[in-house]
């Protein structure tokens, strides 16, 4: 198991290593852009994060079992497209006139309702011994939960059931 930890964390190290450059003027590291979406970049530290967690995922499933160079390369593809799509179902939230904040609010207080954590306070104490801050957790629900509502928007906008045939469907059922 160890073995495998350390085999991505050096993946992750090469990856920043070659891709980062250095700010000349004040020393700041400067993150690569891989694509943009509507002029939101889709950084490479973005990708590095989500593929480190997503190679921990596989090695705890796989009891530390090392990756092929090809599921490695696979994982890469795969979380590249996540991000895109990911990214994509952003900027289309902000068309869909989505309130983020509001969303984001909200989901955070149905968990705490869910998990009987009375305050916000409570919540990052929980998080913290996750290794999570509420920052983070509130990127995170922006990130996953967002999408599935464009998602699920945009598929209920494409279902038309005729009157007559949900009316039929009712009287039969």
């Amino acid at each position: 198991m160890y073995r495998a930890s350390r085999f991505a964390k050096i993946v992750a190290l090469a990856l920043l290593s070659v891709a980062l450059g250095f700010a000349a003027e004040e020393g700041h590291v400067v993150d690569k852009v891989l694509a943009n979406v509507n002029d939101h970049p889709i950084f490479l530290s973005a990708y590095v994060e989500r593929f480190e967690d997503i190679a921990a995922q596989i090695e705890r499933e796989r009891q530390g079992a090392m990756t092929t160079a090809q599921k490695i390369e696979e994982l890469r593809e795969t979380v590249f497209r996540d991000l895109l799509r990911e990214e994509i179902l952003l900027e289309r939230s902000k068309t869909m006139g989505l309130d983020e904040a509001q969303i984001v609010e909200q989901y955070k207080d149905d968990f705490k309702t869910k998990y009987t954590i009375a305050t916000d306070e409570d919540l990052s104490k929980r998080l913290q011994q996750e290794g999570m801050t509420l920052a983070q957790f509130r990127e995170q629900i922006r990130r996953n939960v967002i999408p599935q509502i464009v998602k699920r928007r945009d598929v209920a906008a494409r279902i038309k059931i005729p009157e007559d045939e949900a009316k039929a469907y009712y009287q039969e059922n």
